[in-house]
């Protein structure tokens, strides 16, 4: 879980080259918007657009892992949050509606 925590960190301070960095060599990547990525190289190109977004983060806590008996092997999973200011915003910074919806209020009887 530890390890996690740092690659958030490292990635909240350093972007996109923490994020390709914590990856190994033939490490994969399983966006969920497309296919499995393998190797640094994909991981980059992939992961540079949205990095290279002013005021991109993505960032996330682990909620729980689990580690091989073997030791050499494990997970995390938890949630994560990601994007840039302005997605949703007016030019000039305001939070504006672009979708109101409603339901019928349900009778009792």
């Amino acid at each position: 879980m530890e390890a996690d925590r740092a690659f958030a960190r490292a990635v909240a301070e350093q972007g996109l080259e923490a994020w390709v960095e914590a990856f190994a060599e033939d490490g994969s990547m399983i966006p969920a918007s497309g296919p499995v990525l393998s190797g640094h190289e994909a991981i980059r190109a992939t992961m540079t657009p949205a990095f290279g977004t002013p005021g991109f983060a993505i960032v996330w806590e682990p909620l729980a892992g689990e580690v091989a008996s073997s030791g050499d092997l494990g997970y995390t999973y938890g949630d994560y949050e990601s994007g840039a200011p302005g997605a949703g915003r007016s030019g000039d910074g305001e939070w504006k509606v672009v979708a109101d919806l409603g339901n019928r209020e349900q009778s009792q009887e």
